[in-house]
């Protein structure tokens, strides 16, 4: 009898284990097309697209790779201090001598720091329309036991390139905040 339920249980665990490789095989094949296709795990199609227009506009010389000066530009544009453009160099090439990075390692930070980004756009006050409007800014500066002025809040939008509607659709949003160091990202956003 004891015999039976041992031999009966290794089965169950022998099938659950092929199961599991299975489906381990199969979430493979998927992250595999997902590449190919372009899509990436925590990013749509339309992010993947937008992440690589804003890495084609770093890279100014247009070789495929991102230079420390193509970033210092990058941050000079938007009033960013300069160290901020060796932070993101440090983060993001693939090893410790490079003086450059491509679209891959591009595409990695931007999927590391999605999550984050995302969460801290929603926390802001946003509009029907899915922008941040001046009106929210000065909410949002309110709540958050800031200078609540209009000249705060039309810095702001201008500091993060705001389009002429006097709104921040979230891909600008994303591509200001993709700039910044890991640790500005994670104080708390409001």
């Amino acid at each position: 009898m004891k015999k039976e339920r041992r031999d009966e249980r290794k089965k169950k665990k022998k099938r659950k284990e092929d199961e599991d490789a299975t489906a381990g095989g199969e979430e493979r094949k998927k992250k595999k097309r997902r590449r190919k296709e372009g899509t990436h795990l925590c990013l749509k199609k339309e992010e993947v697209a937008a992440g690589r227009r804003f890495f084609e506009e770093l890279d100014r010389d247009g070789d495929g790779q991102v230079t420390l000066e193509d970033l210092e530009i990058a941050m000079r544009k938007r009033k960013l201090p300069r160290r901020y453009a060796h932070e993101f160099m440090h983060h993001t090439r693939s090893h410790l001598f490079s003086k450059s990075f491509g679209w891959k390692q591009f595409l990695s930070l931007m999927e590391q720091k999605e999550p984050t980004i995302l969460r801290a756009y929603t926390t802001l006050c946003l509009s029907e329309s899915g922008t941040l409007q001046k009106s929210e800014i000065l909410t949002s500066l309110k709540n958050a036991g800031l200078p609540a002025n209009e000249d705060n809040a039309v810095a702001m939008m201008r500091f993060l390139k705001a389009d002429t509607e006097e709104s921040i659709s979230y891909g600008h949003f994303r591509n200001f905040m993709l700039l910044l160091p890991s640790h500005r990202l994670q104080e708390d956003p409001r």
